[in-house]
């Protein structure tokens, strides 16, 4: 259900459904080295003029030349939907970005289009099962995947409505860390662990969605003081990058599940990690903001370092997790939600490009497609935002 803006937000009134977002540019704040502490963020609204933080004595953030101008989005409009009557906990776009899969602390699942025009099925299943993780199928877009707590994935058809299950339970590694679809097949990556809070021993499993069975599985011991683990797979599902929460990254064969390199990025509390668009580098993000590209050419040396500034060590709740960090299709842009809204940096130069609206409640968790990025929040509603390159 798609609802006005003053009904969610500060009771200035109806604005319409569309909130335009093409006006003043938002100033970026200053960055600070990835290794200081950052102030305060200025409050970031387009209904304000833009504000200039201070500027102290600071060290200059390394990043790597480029000939290549930074990119910078904009949101040209936004609206808002309430499809859940309690805190939404997963959302993912499918991967052709015209439907969205939402589910919520009562285990209600829908599966809903934000195009009020489009013909695509509307769905609403209450499960019976509490769900862990959630996956598109890459290739064939009508498909599902959910990781329930009891070690079952469901496959479920958005055309038909219908949905199967399929055991992959590891009994030493029962707790799910992370699931992502293949965009080359129907297969699906996990890291599971030993334990709910640690991933010092963890369990990489290949499972074949289209033959319903387990392809590979490889147990992969990690440093004893890492708390959780991230991933990412480069474009055609042959490299996978495990990045612990420790600062150590773990390169794959995503085929073999063999280990081809190790890199010890001496980062602490890494929550997300990316292979850039040329698969030359990848992208470290920590919990408050700190950003990191290493080379996957060159003896894996560190190539750029900046800071978010996201105000993790002056908000409370504002550090950030895998949920609420996402990357754009062609990896030049960041988005990140440290509280309450979306936030965009470019990634080469770490600048500020634009933000969403606020929500009522703190968001639980963003995603990114094409040309639309979302957000669901713990109040039960999601934005949905469309950009443009300028």
């Amino acid at each position: 259900t798609k609802i006005t803006a003053h009904e969610v937000g500060d009771g200035s009134g109806p604005v319409g459904l569309v909130e335009d977002h093409i006006g003043p540019a938002v100033v970026s704040p200053r960055l600070l080295p990835a290794l200081s502490t950052s102030g305060r963020p200025a409050e970031l609204d387009h209904t304000t003029e833009p504000v200039h933080t201070s500027e102290p004595d600071r060290a200059a953030v390394h990043v790597v030349p480029t000939d290549e101008p930074s990119s910078v989005l904009r949101i040209s409009q936004e609206d808002i939907f309430l499809e859940h009557n309690a805190g939404i906990s997963m959302a993912k776009f499918s991967a052709s970005g015209e439907l969205i899969a939402s589910y919520d602390d009562e285990s209600v699942l829908r599966v809903w289009a934000p195009d009020p025009s489009s013909t695509q099925p509307k769905l609403k299943n209450e499960l019976d099962f509490a769900v862990t993780a959630m996956a598109w199928d890459r290739r064939h877009t009508h498909l599902l995947y959910l990781y329930d707590e009891s070690g079952f994935i469901h496959t479920l058809n958005t055309k038909s409505n219908l949905l199967g299950r399929h055991p992959v339970f590891d009994r030493r590694h029962p707790w799910l860390q992370c699931m992502l679809p293949s965009a080359a097949s129907s297969t699906l990556l996990t890291v599971c662990s030993a334990k709910p809070e640690s991933s010092s021993d963890v369990a990489v499993l290949l499972w074949d969605a289209a033959a319903s069975r387990t392809v590979a599985s490889r147990r992969l011991p990690a440093s004893p003081d890492a708390h959780g683990v991230c991933a990412a797979l480069n474009h055609n599902a042959t490299l996978a990058a495990l990045a612990y929460s420790s600062g150590h990254i773990r390169l794959i064969d995503a085929r073999s599940l063999e280990t081809v390199a190790t890199i010890n990025t001496a980062q602490r509390d890494v929550c997300a990690v990316e292979l850039s668009r040329d698969e030359d580098s990848l992208v470290v993000v920590t919990e408050s903001g700190a950003l990191t590209r290493w080379s996957l050419r060159k003896s894996h040396e560190l190539l750029a370092e900046s800071s978010l500034d996201i105000g993790a060590s002056a908000l409370p709740d504002s550090r950030l997790d895998c949920d609420r960090v996402a990357f754009t299709p062609d990896r030049d842009c960041i988005v990140v939600a440290p509280r309450d809204q979306c936030l965009i940096f470019n990634i080469d130069s770490a600048s500020l490009s634009d933000c969403t609206r606020r929500h009522k409640d703190l968001i639980s968790v963003i995603d990114v497609a094409a040309d639309r990025m979302l957000s669901a929040s713990e109040d039960g509603t999601v934005r949905v935002a469309q950009y443009r390159k300028v």
